[in-house]
């Protein structure tokens, strides 16, 4: 995996640009969800744990050949893990909005 094969100071970078991150898309998530949302730092909370979430599942689909090619490049790293940052917040979100219009 290629995730398990960071050294420690790139794990470090990866985990700072990560909650970097993730307080901009909770502050802009509270600021457009308004009532929907849960907060600043609810917000931060789901878009952290989405964006690990999309990095570790483009790390598993690399590691047991899931996709046809090897992906390098450091905007699909960072797709993933907007795109799971995106998809867990989209999820709560809509959990949230059904839970309480029921």
């Amino acid at each position: 995996m290629v995730l398990l094969e960071l050294e420690t100071e790139s794990a470090l970078i990866l985990t700072a640009c990560i909650w970097i991150v993730a307080i901009l898309l909770g502050w802009l998530a509270d600021s457009a969800l308004q009532d929907a949302g849960f907060g600043l730092l609810g917000n931060l909370v789901f878009c952290m744990s989405g964006a690990f979430g999309g990095l570790f599942l483009l790390d598993y689909a690399l590691a047991y050949q899931y996709l046809p090619y090897y992906v390098s490049d450091v905007t699909a790293w960072v797709f993933a893990g907007f795109l799971g940052a995106a998809a867990m917040m989209v999820t709560a979100t809509l959990t949230k909005v059904l839970v309480f219009k029921l």
